[in-house]
């Protein structure tokens, strides 16, 4: 349950857009699978993690593993990987930043891993919060994201066996971090912020779902398999429908780079099961509508005498994040226990061939 700031925020910004909207749009957007609700239990999210990471301390990898209090950051082996595993989405990131700049004129965040400028020397240390040292923990610790990331799976050479001892892997780890959220606060919003990461950027367990529903109905081939992952798991550019009504028709297009992931959870079976036409058309521009409205809202909502996104970075602490991380549970979107049929390492190889950058490809070519 939010605790009772967040929650007066809450039902303050729930007044707030309840008369903003225009009623026949409400309809529209709210009366199927999303709610209201949903959507700003999203923003709330997405400015608890804007203003975790504004807020927090950046240090280098050394100052981490003094201050850490468990063996994980104990040698220098591992602080060696962690290196290289910053080091190397770093480059990715850039190889990823030229491509879209260069096809979709669109600017990604790079470096994902900020370099400390001020030292005087050929490498520099990498300067990191503590939700940014838990990502690159899970980059060393989990083998599936590895495989992903660099689609050897995708090679003949790669069993379904293999696949499957990746895949049980990412389950204990993503377990273990579900478990730890009740430890602490702190614990609460750093684990809550890596598990949606994790689902956000390689979505295994939207994945998953969807591969099994196909099994389910005996589906061998999804229509429009690249529209429909990119509308759901990639970087869609959306133009929204609430600029038909003359009081929006300011709103710009944008493109979208996170997702909602438990809103997206919602749209399993659309995705995998129905068939092209306006019928699912709809449904899937309620999804994109309802990021923008995420995206949007987020920074021109104002609370307070500023901007929503301002407020929690000013206003809020690491208490108040715990309370939403808690509402929010993540855990509605892992699938414990999963099953990886031969079908549905098939349908994923599928899917994550058409859906992952390759980085070989590109490397060097803008």
């Amino acid at each position: 349950m939010l605790n009772e700031k967040m929650w007066e925020a809450f039902s303050t910004i729930e007044s707030t857009l309840i008369h903003l909207l225009p009623a026949e749009y409400q309809m529209f957007m709210f009366g199927g699978k999303i709610k209201l609700r949903d959507i700003i239990v999203q923003i709330f999210f997405d400015c608890c993690e804007y203003a975790y990471h504004h807020k927090s301390e950046k240090t280098s990898l050394r100052r981490h593993r003094k201050q850490f209090d468990e063996e994980i950051l104990g040698g220098d082996a591992m602080k060696g990987r962690l290196q290289r595993a910053a080091a190397d989405m770093n480059a990715k990131n850039v190889t990823l930043s030229h491509y879209v700049k260069e096809h979709y004129d669109f600017e990604i965040k790079t470096p994902a891993y900020e370099q400390d400028q001020s030292v005087n020397r050929n490498k520099k240390p990498y300067i990191i919060d503590n939700a940014e040292l838990l990502e690159l923990l899970q980059l060393d610790e989990i083998s599936l994201l590895k495989v992903i990331l660099d689609r050897k799976f995708l090679s003949p050479k790669f069993y379904n066996d293999d696949f499957r001892v990746c895949a049980d892997e990412y389950d204990r780890v993503v377990q273990k971090l579900l478990v730890g959220r009740k430890e602490n606060n702190e614990k609460m919003v750093l684990n809550t912020f890596t598990v949606f990461t994790l689902e956000w950027q390689y979505y295994i367990d939207f994945m998953y779902k969807i591969t099994s529903a196909m099994e389910k109905n005996s589906i061998r081939e999804i229509p429009d398999l690249w529209d429909r992952l990119t509308a759901f798991c990639y970087q869609p550019t959306i133009n929204p429908a609430l600029k038909h009504y003359r009081e929006w028709a300011f709103l710009k297009e944008i493109t979208v780079t996170s997702r909602a992931v438990l809103i997206r959870n919602k749209f399993v079976d659309d995705v995998a099961t129905m068939e092209p036409g306006q019928e699912y058309e709809i449904i899937q521009a309620s999804y994109l509508e309802a990021l923008y409205l995420i995206v949007y809202f987020r920074t021109m909502l104002i609370y307070k005498g500023k901007s929503l996104q301002e407020w929690f970075c000013k206003e809020t602490d690491l208490e108040d994040w715990a309370s939403v991380c808690a509402f929010y549970d993540i855990s509605q979107e892992y699938v414990p226990d999963k099953i990886w049929s031969n079908k549905k390492i098939r349908y994923a190889k599928t899917a994550y061939k058409d859906m992952t950058f390759d980085y070989k490809l590109h490397n060097g070519k803008i």
